[in-house]
């Protein structure tokens, strides 16, 4: 068996969470049963690293903004699942049980979200704040999200922050890439969403 610290394949892992999840909404519509309790568990100690973890040392993510964090705790994805639900099957807290998650009061500027990005992410809020350096809960990090939905408050600190911010708060993560290409090229909107025709529905994990 592996051991704790040791890294695991991001695919292994991704296929392990999508299990968790989908295990975890059978569980709260009554269809299984919870899990037994588990020792390890695979999650992200980094942004770009996944690790076997002591599950004591790991968290359930809410939303994909709290992947950054894993000063708060090695983060397991919630995949299309609602976070606590996946929390109480893995008898893990949740990251925001853990941490506040406050944006700190600085300068950011209030900016209009560009209006093609409607195209392809209808329900995006559109206004965002702009930040040089942004950090929560003291920490930094290159975006956030305060609420969700159009009423959302998207903080980044980059482009590739803010099509990700706008992703997450209007439920549909996986068009954070066509939402980043909109920012950079807005008159490709059009195409971009004509693409999309095909894509399955968007959700966001853990929203």
């Amino acid at each position: 068996a592996a051991a704790p610290g040791g890294p695991v394949d991001l695919g292994l892992a991704t296929a392990v969470w999508r299990a968790w999840s989908g295990h975890a909404a059978a569980v709260a519509a009554g269809d299984a049963a919870p899990l037994p309790d588990l020792d390890v568990v695979p999650a992200l100690v980094a942004p770009d690293r996944v690790a076997l973890v002591h599950a004591e040392d790991a968290a359930v993510a809410p939303g994909p903004m709290w992947w950054q964090r894993t000063d708060v705790a090695a983060m397991v994805p919630a995949v299309g699942v609602d976070a606590d639900d996946l929390a109480d099957v893995l008898g893990l807290p949740t990251a925001a049980d853990l941490a506040d998650g406050s944006t700190a009061d600085d300068d950011g500027d209030l900016l209009p979200t560009a209006p093609e990005v409607a195209t392809v992410l209808p329900g995006a809020p559109r206004t965002w704040v702009e930040h040089e350096a942004l950090r929560v809960d003291g920490v930094p990090v290159d975006w956030w999200v305060d609420g969700a939905g159009p009423d959302a408050v998207v903080h980044a600190t980059h482009l590739a922050g803010l099509a990700r911010g706008l992703a997450q708060a209007a439920g549909a993560w996986p068009r954070r890439h066509a939402v980043a290409l909109v920012l950079v090229e807005p008159a490709r909107a059009g195409e971009l969403a004509v693409e999309q025709v095909g894509d399955e529905v968007p959700t966001a994990p853990g929203a």
